[in-house]
């Protein structure tokens, strides 16, 4: 009776053990050298924190000053063959010539948070349905 209290004390406690490992996996940094948008919300240039909800690939992602949430959009995480070396962000450029973030790298992390940016996609479409 003892050992049976006892191993389901030890699974209940590696349990909330990877749990937390997990959560604080889903949080990196963002520096931002020039205005972007994500989500349709202006960026200006600065440093930021980036957390992400869910089990993937697809999360709920903020991107944060301090403890302000700047923007909110959805996210997938995508596997890399090999961690990433350094932190890096990828933007595009829209019709409009802004420039909108769409995907965040790592370090020593082995997967990308690429960033869904609805507000980008629809001015990209708009642009495209008017040639």
């Amino acid at each position: 009776m003892k050992m049976g209290m006892i191993a389901k004390g030890s699974l209940l406690g590696l349990a909330l053990l990877s749990t937390t490992a997990f959560a604080a996996n889903n949080k990196g940094s963002l520096q931002v050298s020039e205005p972007v948008t994500v989500a349709g919300k202006l960026v200006a240039p600065g440093e930021y924190r980036v957390e992400w909800e869910g089990s993937g690939p697809e999360v709920d992602v903020k991107v944060l000053r301090g403890k302000n949430v700047v923007a909110r959009t959805r996210g997938h995480l995508r596997e890399l063959g090999q961690a990433s070396r350094n932190n890096s962000r990828s933007v595009r450029t829209v019709p409009d010539g802004t420039k909108s973030l769409t995907e965040l790298q790592f370090q020593g992390k082995k997967y990308a948070l690429t960033i869904e940016d609805e507000a980008a996609q629809r001015a990209q479409s708009e642009a495209s349905g008017s040639k």
